[in-house]
């Protein structure tokens, strides 16, 4: 048993390390295949779903694919609707979508 928190609170330390690491990417608009490499092991580590999907939609936005980043941040705004980083990458999303509605709206739930 003890084997068993020793592996979950070893897999919670390199989930926050991985997190902690692919935000400081993030600030610095480095969303590049070690980018991706670092989500894929957040995940695997058993990130945070909603964390792992923003920063996926961050990727895909920085990459120009703005239809699977809103995929993306809804997955997230299911989980977690009330986080304010949800609500700018959804706003940027529709903005590059066209749907500038949807992107005032989520804009307004900012300020």
């Amino acid at each position: 048993m003890s084997d068993d928190f020793s592996v979950f609170w070893h897999n919670n330390e390199q989930a926050s390390a991985l997190f902690y690491g692919l935000l400081a990417r993030a600030e610095q608009d480095a969303y590049d295949d070690d980018f991706l490499a670092q989500l894929a092991a957040y995940r695997e580590a058993g990130g945070d779903a909603a964390h792992a999907d923003i920063f996926a939609a961050k990727y895909l936005l920085a990459n120009g694919d703005a239809e699977n980043a809103a995929v993306c941040a809804e997955r997230a705004f299911r989980l977690r609707p009330l986080q304010a980083p949800i609500f700018e990458v959804l706003s940027r999303a529709y903005k590059a979508l066209g749907r500038y509605a949807d992107a005032l709206l989520m804009q307004g739930y900012t300020n």
